[in-house]
């Protein structure tokens, strides 16, 4: 994993085929995958009471199976978590989220 400021990016034939950093090395590559990163923005969640993951460092709210926060009634999905930062897994999380909080929904009576 390379973790340097890319300045200049080599193709041919619509593929890349070499990287040049910001301290000058180049680098090839066979296949290449790229992360942008992410910043955890549980502000929020914090300010609402819920526990983090202080330990790890992120500030990721911690969520159990079925993505209920230490405060009752507060669900968390996505970037907010600890776990994969991908579209697809926010959206499995959120699906989860909601019906939980379904599930949890007063039952009423059928007329």
């Amino acid at each position: 994993m390379i973790e340097a400021p890319v300045i200049e990016v080599s193709t041919e034939a619509n593929r890349v085929v070499a990287l040049r950093l910001e301290d000058g090395s180049e680098h090839a590559f066979d296949s290449l995958y790229s992360a942008l990163g992410c910043g955890v923005n549980s502000a929020l969640g914090t300010k609402l009471g819920a526990r983090t993951e202080e330990t790890e460092g992120t500030g990721a709210l911690i969520v159990d199976a079925h993505q209920r926060t230490s405060v009752p009634g507060l669900y968390a999905a996505g970037d907010v978590i600890a776990g994969l930062n991908k579209i697809t897994v926010a959206y499995a999380g959120a699906a989860i989220a909601a019906t939980e909080i379904h599930n949890s929904l007063p039952k009423g009576n059928a007329a």
